[in-house]
């Protein structure tokens, strides 16, 4: 066997060392690029909820933003560029303006707004 030949197989493993070492850096950046929610509901997690400002009449599960005064949520901390209603249904959940949420619920139109109907929230 020539020399060439027994240095491919090095080469593939640094080749494959140094992507997942990439890889590993990039989730990294993605985790810290994104704040830490201050309640998420059960079940759910920030970066799997669907954005509040994505959710339409009808759809079911988790939904992230940010609170509200009022009781809304909303896509932005600082710009509400979209913030919808969110009907707590006597939840005993505690939230603060600005606070990163996930709540678990559904989204229905009506009375010309889309509202989110929380099943679930910490």
């Amino acid at each position: 066997m020539g020399v060439a030949a027994e240095r491919r197989p090095d080469r593939l493993l640094l080749g494959a060392a140094a992507a997942g070492l990439m890889l590993a850096a990039a989730l990294g950046v993605f985790a810290l690029a994104t704040p830490p929610p201050t309640h998420v509901a059960p079940g759910c997690l920030w970066w799997t909820a669907e954005p509040v400002d994505r959710a339409v009449d009808g759809d079911r599960g988790c939904f992230r933003g940010y609170y509200v005064r009022g009781g809304g949520i909303a896509d932005s901390a600082n710009d509400f560029g979209v913030a919808l209603h969110m009907d707590l249904a006597g939840s005993s959940c505690v939230m603060s303006p600005g606070d990163a949420i996930v709540v678990r619920g559904e989204a229905r139109f009506g009375e010309g707004r889309t509202t989110i109907l929380v099943d679930s929230c910490r």
